[in-house]
């Protein structure tokens, strides 16, 4: 692999961390549609590592370098997903609960009407 190839395969892992930093500060803020976005572009960074890195592990300094990087990564993922997921579990408490409210009005204007 030539030297440009592997910097721009790690400066795409750095696009990919600094993104998934942006997604973890949204998700800490709960701004929710700025985190989908940022989750889109994050694809298309991990599309465009998929076409591209192709695995050459002769370059050891390469290897601790994208190793060090998908670590953080993944770190960043992990806590974005837990605090996402408390959200999810925020929203479902209040979609049943007004899912209850309706029945509850639903019934009452039953046997009311």
């Amino acid at each position: 692999m030539t030297a440009v190839i592997s910097q721009e395969i790690i400066a795409t892992y750095e696009a990919v961390l600094a993104v998934t930093r942006q997604m973890l500060e949204a998700a800490r803020k709960n701004e929710w549609d700025d985190l989908a976005s940022l989750e889109q572009n994050r694809f298309s960074l991990i599309e465009r590592l998929m076409a591209s890195d192709m695995n050459d592990l002769s370059d050891g300094q390469l290897n601790a370098r994208k190793a060090e990087l998908i670590q953080s990564i993944l770190a960043n993922d992990t806590e974005t997903r837990t605090l996402t997921q408390a959200w999810m579990g925020e929203l479902r408490q209040i979609i049943d609960s007004l899912g209850a409210e309706k029945k509850l009005k639903d019934a009452y204007s039953a046997t009311n009407g």
